[in-house]
Order: structure tokens, then sequence, then C-alpha cells
């Protein structure tokens, strides 16, 4: 049904759980399906709104669909996805195979709750939304952390038992300390990548001999790196670490962030895609693993 209204440019009927949480009836213009952080978006002119929407179709049956990511989202690509799902082409871009999930009641309970807790979900497109983005999710993420209960803290991370949590990061992570160096190194990895290529040398975004099918080792070889350091530590390094990825990004255009081909170093993709993926993104992953954790620890 959504394939050929948008094919034949028709308008259909469809039943949306607002924001509210209550059931409307909506007639819209279907115009594009978008696959995001392994949920469906549809691309739809309301008639009720009489502007653009973004509706989560839960009432797609579940299918095996293929999905193709530029490969500077390679290293989110791999934490969402089983590696077997993964297939690297020869022009660096990823084939992902994928079901397409159905979406539950309990899926759209938590989406709703992400929105009240006021975490960026939508990615940036432009350098205001890029940098509130980046800054709501971070003070989010502050505020989780800071709610942390002793237990909380001090209970090794433990993802065993959930079969779904397959990706090598589940495992890698043992601690707070852990997440927060994850994010601090990405950091890192953006600043030298910008000012080295400023500087007029050209360079990878990944340190060699990685790339983005081997980078999982570069993580773990972070994560061992920092095993002496102390929570009060990483802390300290990753609010710096923030401040200054987000004083770079202001020193560009929003043309310079997010249109491609501006800077022949950063190859296929938007500048600011990068600084997206390491800061609001990664920020949201953050809290993923973090609610997963406090949700374990109420389960003991």
């Amino acid at each position: 049904m959504l394939r050929t209204a948008i094919l034949t440019h028709k308008c259909t009927k469809i039943t949306y759980a607002a924001s509210s949480m209550h059931n409307t009836t909506r007639i819209i213009y279907p115009l594009k399906l978008a696959y995001k952080g392994q949920a469906w978006y549809l691309k739809s002119y309301c008639t009720a709104k009489q502007d653009f929407r973004l509706f989560k179709p839960s009432f797609v049956p579940e299918q095996t669909v293929t999905l193709c990511f530029p490969g500077e989202m390679a290293y989110r690509v791999y934490d969402e996805f089983d590696l077997e799902q993964v297939t690297l082409q020869t022009n660096g871009t990823l084939l992902v195979s994928a079901k397409m999930p159905v979406e539950t009641d309990s899926h759209r309970n938590k989406h709703y709750n992400l929105r009240k807790e006021g975490i960026t979900m939508s990615r940036p497109t432009t350098k205001p939304e890029l940098l509130n983005a980046s800054e709501e999710n971070y003070e989010q993420m502050n505020l989780l952390i800071a709610g942390l209960s002793e237990k909380e803290l001090s209970t090794p991370f433990d993802f065993s038992a959930d079969v779904k949590k397959k990706e090598a990061h589940w495992n890698r992570d043992k601690n707070l300390r852990d997440v927060l160096i994850h994010l601090y190194e990405w950091h890192q990895l953006l600043l030298h990548w910008v000012h080295v290529n400023q500087a007029g040398t050209a360079a990878p975004f990944l340190p060699r001999p990685y790339n983005w099918k081997t980078y999982g080792k570069m993580n773990e070889v972070f994560w061992q790196n920092h095993q002496n350091t102390t929570l009060e530590e990483a802390k300290d390094m990753l609010d710096k670490s923030h401040q200054e990825v987000m004083q770079l990004a202001e020193t560009f255009t929003d043309e310079e962030l997010f249109r491609k081909g501006i800077f022949p170093w950063v190859g296929n993709s938007p500048l600011g895609s990068y600084f997206v993926s390491a800061t609001a993104s990664h920020y949201v992953w953050a809290m993923k693993k973090l609610k997963a954790h406090k949700k374990n620890c109420k389960a003991d």
C-alpha cells in the first residue's frame, strides 16, 4: 500500500499514535520511507497539518530490506547491526541486510519518553541543529549520569543475558568510565582529523592501520589504554573534549558543515555528519547503554 501510494503520488489514510499517545486518523501523501536507528520513518505531506511530517509506521509488515550507508557511518553501523549483516563495498559504502521491525506499543512509549526527556533524536542537517542537538543530548546524558545510584555505579556492566545485544561494544564496556572514555577518544579522532587536514596534511579519519571494517580493534585499544584512568578523570577529559568539538564546529559555516564537496579530504559526505556522529548521536548511544545497565540493576 505505501509503496504504491509513494510511486503513484496518491493519498492514503493512516492511524497514528501522536505525541500525546492518543491515536489519530490522518490523510497523508507519503513521499519516502527512511530507516534510522533500527526504526522506520515515513516522510509525508499531512493534510490535517498542511505541512510535511515524519511518521513512524507501526503497520508495515516485517520484511528483509537492503540498506546502504556511507563509509564514515561505519562505526555506527557496526554498533547497530551484526557483522554478518554488513557487506563492505569496493567504493567504501556499506550494504546492510536487515529486517524492517514491526513497532509495538512499548516502542512508541519509549520514543515518546525520549522526547519528553529532551533527547534530540532526529539527525541534524544544519549548523544550529547540530549545535543544539549536541548540547541538549550532552546535558541529558550528564543528568542521567548524575542520577546513577551507588549500586549502578559500582555494579559492572553485564548484558550477556540479552541475546539481542550481540555487538562488540556491549561486551567491551564494563562501567561508566569505559563509556565516557569511548566518547572522549572519538572526540579526539575528530579533532585530530580536522586539524591535520586543515593544516594541509592529508589524513584519513581513522588512524592507520585501522579501517571501517577493523575499527573495533581500535576501540579495544582505547579501552585498554584507559584501564587506569579514574571515573573523575574521564568526566573531566570528556567535558573538555566536548567543549573543544563544539568550539571547532562553531568555526565552520552552515554550508561548510552540511554541503558536500566543500572539503576534498572529507569525501562524499558533508563534514557535519562526522560532528553529528561524534556528538549528538554518540551521546544517545551512551544513554541507551546506561539505561540498559540501570534496568539490569533493578532486575537483580
